[in-house]
């Protein structure tokens, strides 16, 4: 009967009730451990993750105040790895074409990769963290630009001309207006001197890449630059003395050695050590505008002991694989082929000075 079963069911029904809540409870404190520890492991992961590419941007910068070639090839290797790690960060991509078209201007490496990083940086605002890498990544990478198709048929130099007329005044106006409020900024106003040298005001270029470079944390390439511009001058001397004080703070800097050869070559000086310093210093694979002006310095200095046979060879593999797009190169390129009697040369290599 109901009534005699009816102790049985209630006990079967309170002993389950308090099963059936234990359970619950349990399943649901086991979620709520499974929760905050997944949360727990995702921040932490999260946390290191942002610290390792804090910590690689923080290191790539550190790696270019000389502007040497292996600083670059190192920044970026950094700003790989940061990128390896998180493929979302806008800052990591203005320093990699902040860091990429640096070496670009300075040793003719690849723009793709600035080009390519400038395509994602360019979502960074102008007061965003990042911004001012962005700046100098596109202003060096236009500048080394400059003049880029020359060579090609005659209807097409002009046009080529207005380009590069359009693009620097374009960056000029970008780097002279970031200036404004931070003109204690070093690399910009070395880019702004390379600006007014490229527009043709050669004065104020000086002054702006002298400014760049003075004080003890002057910039080294914009010191290197104010003796080269005064090799361009004919003044060796003072522009020895730069080159001595740029070499104390980094011995065997591939743009001193270069820029002290071409010097030393055109005055006709310690040859035997423009010769050596070449052929030691500045061995092994080399960028092509370091191979270029090698070359072009190697081509100089056999000049000066006769071996015109030597002297021919290096200048045709200065100009044979992507020679840098400047006219104090092309100057010196004609100038050689003229002092061989090769007018057509002569007149080839003076037709690549668009700026």
């Amino acid at each position: 009967p109901r009534s005699t079963l009816f102790p049985y069911t209630t006990l079967f029904r309170s002993r389950w009730g308090r099963s059936t809540r234990r359970a619950f409870i349990f399943l649901f404190v086991v979620l709520v451990l499974g929760i905050g520890g997944g949360g727990t492991w995702y921040w932490w992961t999260e946390k290191q993750k942002a610290e390792a590419v804090a910590r690689l941007q923080k290191e790539s910068q550190l790696a270019i105040p000389l502007g040497d070639y292996q600083g670059f090839e190192g920044c970026l290797k950094k700003l790989g790895e940061a990128l390896e790690k998180d493929k979302t960060s806008l800052i990591t991509y203005g320093y990699f074409a902040e860091c990429a078209g640096l070496e670009t201007l300075l040793y003719g490496t690849d723009p793709d990769r600035a080009d390519n990083a400038l395509k994602i940086a360019r979502e960074i605002k102008p007061d965003e963290p990042g911004a001012r890498e962005v700046l100098i990544g596109r202003a060096a990478l236009e500048l080394s630009r400059l003049g880029s198709g020359v060579g090609a048929a005659n209807s097409t130099q002009t046009a080529i001309a207005q380009v590069a007329k359009s693009t620097l005044a374009e960056q000029r106006k970008a780097l002279d207006t970031y200036a404004t409020g931070h003109d204690k900024d070093r690399w910009v106003a070395w880019l702004r001197g390379r600006a007014l040298l490229a527009a043709g005001e050669r004065k104020a270029a000086r002054a702006m890449l002298k400014a760049a470079a003075e004080g003890d944390d002057g910039l080294l390439v914009a010191m290197v630059d104010t003796a080269d511009l005064l090799v361009d001058d004919g003044q060796l001397d003072e522009a020895t003395a730069i080159y001595d004080r740029a070499a104390a703070r980094a011995k065997d800097h591939p743009l001193i050695v270069l820029g002290r050869s071409i010097g030393r070559a055109e005055a006709a000086v310690q040859n035997d050590e423009t010769i050596g310093d070449l052929s030691v210093k500045l061995s092994g694979d080399l960028p092509s505008r370091l191979r270029s002006y090698r070359e072009l310095a190697l081509s100089l200095a056999d000049s000066v002991l006769q071996d015109f046979t030597g002297a021919k060879k290096a200048l045709t593999a200065a100009v044979a694989k992507h020679p840098p797009n400047e006219p104090r190169f092309w100057a010196r390129v004609a100038w050689a082929n003229y002092a061989r009697g090769d007018l057509v040369g002569t007149t080839a290599a003076r037709a690549r000075i668009v700026w």
